[in-house]
Parts: C-alpha cells; structure tokens; sequence
C-alpha cells in the first residue's frame, strides 16, 4: 500500500478544535484532539481546550510540536462568557440569564425556586410584597421557559453599574456543557461570574407607558415603508399567499430582516440583512409581536385580521424557509440558530430519555411535546414546524440549533453520523479533515 506524508502545524490544530469549542461542539474538539493525538491522555488536550496551553511548530521541525502555556486570554474570555456560572439546581445545570428590575401589573405566578439562605431582612427591604410572590412574578419574564427558576442575588441595579441592590435573578437550564467544567458553589458566585452578560429585563422594558402622540395614518406608514425599503436598495417580490388573498407585491428589506429572526450572526447571513429600522411599533397585532413582521404585512395589505389564519400562517413559514435558504445557501429551515453548527449521531427520539451525549435528534415536529427532546439533544431536526412553534419561539433562547427538514424520514436513519453547519448545510461525518499525528510532547 503506497503511503502518505503530510505535515501540520500546531496553529492549525489550535484553530480546528477551538473553533469547534467556539461553536458550542465540545465533545467533537476533545474527540478530534484524541484522534490527532491518539497516545495522548486527556487532561493536556483538555488544558488546550481550557485555553491554558497551545502548540507551536510544526510536525517537520526537528522537535516536532511543542505544548507551551498560552499566554493570550481572548480565547479563555470567550469560553468564560460561553460556559461560565454553571450551577447544579434539582439534579439540572442552570446558567443564571437576566436579572429582573421592577414588576407591573401583567406579571403572572408560576413555580418558583427558594433558596433557604435569603434573609428575612433582604426579603423586606425588596418590595411590599413576599418574598414567595416577588419569585413567582420574577418568572414572567424568563421567555415562557417553563423550567427557568428564579433566584435572589447581590447584582448591580443597572447594567454595568455600581448599584448593588437584591434582585431576582433568572436561571435557565443549560444542557451539554464540557465535563471539565466545575459549578459554581451557589447562586450568587454564578451571578457574579455572568455579570457581564445579564440582560437587564422586567416590566418598564416589556411594556412601556404608551406615548400621548398618536400613530401616523397608514397610508404614511406604508409610504414610509416603501421609500426606506427603495433607499436601501432593495424592491418588491411578488408572493401567492393563495387563493383567498392572492399575489400581493411585498418589500424585500424588511421581509429578509424578518426571516432570519431566528439566525444568530454568522459571516454568511450578516452581510446580507439589510439594517432596517421599523416603521410600527411592537404590539401593533398582538402584544410584543415583531415590528418588522408588521411592516412588510403592512406594505403587503395583510393587517385585515379577516385574512388571518391558519393558511396564511403556513405561508409565511413557507416563506420563511425559503429566504433562509437563500441566505444560507443550504436547504433546511432553521428554526433557532443558537449556535452556528453540530456534528452527532442522528436518533429518532420519542423521549428524552432516548437522548444520548452526542445526539442529534430527529422529532415530528417543533411543539412544547419535544421541547425536553432538544433541550439535551446536541441539535435537533423537526419534520414539521415553523417560526411561530414552541420550539422555535424558545429554541433561540436556549441557545439551541433547530432546524426543520421535511424530508428527514428518507433522508436519515437511526446511527448515521453527520455534522449540520447553517452556514455550509447537513453532511454525512466520515473521516476527520486533520491527520493523526505522533509528534506531540506534553
């Protein structure tokens, strides 16, 4: 058998599997470091992951690759925003998410999650209701995540401010985190670690007091649409939303900002959304709904509530996916992106319970019914389902990867390995793009 020489730099593997760790993929990183690396244990290639040590050389130097301390701490700040404030809560891992600053008349009761080493004077001094109902009211605002808890801890009042005050603190479950991370020994240290990444939220910035002034005519609104569409440089697409309503001529600007609602920035789809700024308000349809849906509806003719219902709202699915498709260059739908890609084995799942460490799971379709389904899949393919299900809605939040593929019966089957990017699309895994190689040296 003829054989192969090639060689390698220690960069280029620091590159591969730290960009798979950017992406959220650690089980392929340490997996494809064990290949390079096969006589390797593993805690030195978790010290790479880590960020505490690299490589330099290459495999033709005369010592071969070096593994030296990392002196850069860009990658280890990344990480840290990534997967620190770990906290174990009832047999779950949770990451503290937003911190809740006031409370209104819309907040509703839902389960709530009571540290026992809360004060009785910390409790008073918050507000002049309990402490039980404060937590309860607090989870209103956690994205109809059913299984958020909310917490007590010392933040800052205002974002990056000095204001230390006892709020309620948001924590959702956070699913396939690296098995060398270590949780935070309570609440508070979990807080203090995500400082920095806390969305300061409650009910001011959800429902603001509406202003005196009324809403322009919308003849006005749909002109200043239009111009705004026409001075970005873009026109109109003509679109079939069926029989009952028919062909109507919709402004490509907003359209494309409102399909890719649901897709994180990534090189592909950034430089091709326009920076559109909304004409309505929010809450013009339904309360909190999106301002930029509005304004292509609005250009199109479609606010008449008679047009709506379920018709309609498969078309708009439908149009969804195929600008998404046009964006991305791929042929799925993606219904929350995240984060940008995953590599696994495919499996059917009915349950949870059928979720393995590595599995991309394959469901029938993006209700509340496989939200645990994709909450501890490391990505997850929906047969049906569109921008306004469950599991799209949450999926973002989540920082899940759902993507919908209509044709998943035929096209999958239980054990194939693949790697799902929304940037290059859905491959079938084979064998690894870097070589194994001997000459590193811890």
């Amino acid at each position: 058998m003829p054989s192969l020489s090639f060689s390698t730099t220690g960069p280029a593997i620091i590159e591969h599997v730290r960009g798979l760790m950017h992406r959220g993929d650690w089980r392929s990183a340490l997996n494809d470091a064990k290949e390079i690396f096969p006589d390797v244990p593993d805690e030195p290639l978790i010290e790479i992951l880590k960020g505490n040590k690299t490589l330099i050389g290459r495999t033709t130097d005369p010592d071969g690759i070096d593994y030296v301390d990392d002196l850069d701490p860009t990658y280890r700040d990344h990480l840290a925003k990534m997967y620190d404030g770990a906290i174990l809560i009832d047999g779950m891992m949770y990451r503290p998410i937003s911190v809740i600053t006031d409370y209104g008349p819309h907040d509703q009761i839902g389960e709530a999650y009571l540290p026992d080493d809360i004060s009785t004077e910390d409790q008073a001094s918050l507000s002049n209701f309990d402490r039980s109902e404060l937590m309860n009211r607090a989870l209103f605002y956690a994205n109809g995540n059913r299984l958020a808890k909310a917490i007590l801890c010392d933040v800052p009042a205002t974002n990056g401010g000095d204001d230390i005050q006892t709020l309620a603190v948001i924590f959702e479950p956070t699913f396939d985190l690296p098995s060398w991370i270590k949780p935070a020994p309570n609440a508070q240290a979990a807080a203090e670690q995500r400082l920095s990444c806390l969305e300061y939220t409650g009910h001011e910035r959800l429902f603001p007091k509406k202003k005196t002034s009324t809403l322009p005519p919308e003849e006005e609104r749909k002109a200043a649409i239009l111009k705004q569409n026409q001075d970005l440089g873009y026109g109109l697409r003509a679109i079939d939303f069926g029989e009952k309503i028919g062909v109507r001529q919709v402004p490509l600007a907003p359209l494309i900002v409102w399909a890719a609602g649901h897709l994180r920035k990534y090189q592909k789809v950034e430089t091709s959304i326009p920076n559109w700024r909304p004409v309505n308000p929010s809450g013009l349809k339904l309360n909190m709904d999106d301002p930029t849906h509005t304004d292509w509806m609005l250009a199109a003719g479609l606010l008449d509530p008679n047009l709506w219902g379920e018709d309609l709202d498969k078309r708009m699915w439908q149009i969804s996916e195929d600008l998404q498709m046009e964006l991305t260059g791929t042929h799925f739908h993606v219904l929350a992106a995240g984060k940008s890609a995953a590599s696994g084995v495919i499996k059917f799942c009915k349950t949870a319970d059928d979720v393995e460490h590595n599995t991309i799971a394959v469901v029938p379709n993006a209700s509340v019914r496989y939200y645990e389904i994709a909450l501890k899949a490391t990505a997850t393919i929906v047969i049906e389902g569109g921008a306004m299900s469950h599991l799209a809605v949450n999926g973002l939040a989540d920082n899940l990867l759902i993507v919908r593929v209509s044709s998943a019966k035929a096209s999958f089957k239980d054990g194939d390995h693949v790697s799902l990017d929304i940037e290059k699309g859905i491959a079938f895994k084979t064998l690894s793009d870097i070589e194994p190689d001997t000459s590193f040296k811890p």
